[in-house]
Parts: C-alpha cells; structure tokens; sequence
C-alpha cells in the first residue's frame, strides 16, 4: 500500500486498493461525519472487507485519541487523552449559558513555557500533534453529542 500523511489519505488508499468503487470512500466519509458513527464496524452500509481492513489499519475506532479521564460540571468536561505513542494531552469542551459550545483542543504533547504554575508546562515540550491527533479530539466531542459548526 502507497504511503500517505492523513487516515482519511490511508482509508481512500484501502478503499482503492481492496479495487472498490469510489463511492466507498464517500459513503464512508458520511458514515462519519454525517451519521455519527465512531466504530468501523458498526457502518453497515460497507462492505465486510472493508470494514475489516479499516479495522485492521485503525483498530475499531475512528478516533485515535482515547479519553482514559473525564471529568464533568455543569458547563465544563475536561478530558485526558491518551495517544497511540502513550503520550497525553487534554481538551476541554464548555458549555455556556446562552446555549453554545466552545472546545479547548491540544496541538501539542506538553509546553514548552515552563510555567510553574501549570502542570503541563512542567513536563516540557514533546512534539507537535498531528493533523490527524488534533481533527479526533474534535470527533471525540462529536461523536458524543456535541454540535460542532
């Protein structure tokens, strides 16, 4: 299989490469974005072998972040994210009073500032976030609910 930068990139070159028809890909893209539906299994309107070989590439989900904390008030979910590399990061997604949503995403593992007064400025800078890391905290919000516009 050809290389290419984005999952989105790599779930076109399965489709192409599993000899499907184009519309696959565009089915899927719908299944995701329209339809809400966050595991490859669960797109029925696929092909098996499809469905199979994104679960193969990806694993079940189609967010790579994985929250492993949560923490809820009453306008405020806080979320630790876990990444394929085990590193972590956080988001938020708030809530306001007049009835819209605002989300505090990462786009990098840790700071490099090294504020004293901020935990993830201690830690330092590890690296950049990948397009594809920084779009699936956004999908972790959406999937679950939220209106994204």
């Amino acid at each position: 299989m050809k290389q290419t930068k984005t999952k989105y990139g790599k779930m076109k070159q399965i489709v192409s490469d599993l000899k499907l028809p184009d519309y696959r890909y565009e089915q899927l893209t719908k299944a995701i974005f329209h339809q809400r539906i966050g595991d490859f299994d669960d797109m029925h309107i696929l092909p098996k072998t499809l469905r199979m070989a994104l679960v193969n590439e990806f694993g079940n989900n189609v967010s790579s972040v994985i929250p492993i904390f949560l923490q809820n008030s009453k306008q405020t979910q806080k979320l630790l994210f876990e990444l394929n590399d085990g590193e972590r990061i956080e988001a938020l997604g708030l809530k306001y009073k007049q009835g819209w949503e605002s989300f505090c995403i990462s786009s990098q593992c840790g700071c490099g500032f090294g504020c004293r007064f901020c935990a993830t400025g201690s830690a330092g800078f590890k690296r950049n976030l990948t397009a594809d890391e920084i779009t699936d905290q956004l999908l972790y919000f959406y999937f679950n609910g939220h209106i994204l516009n």
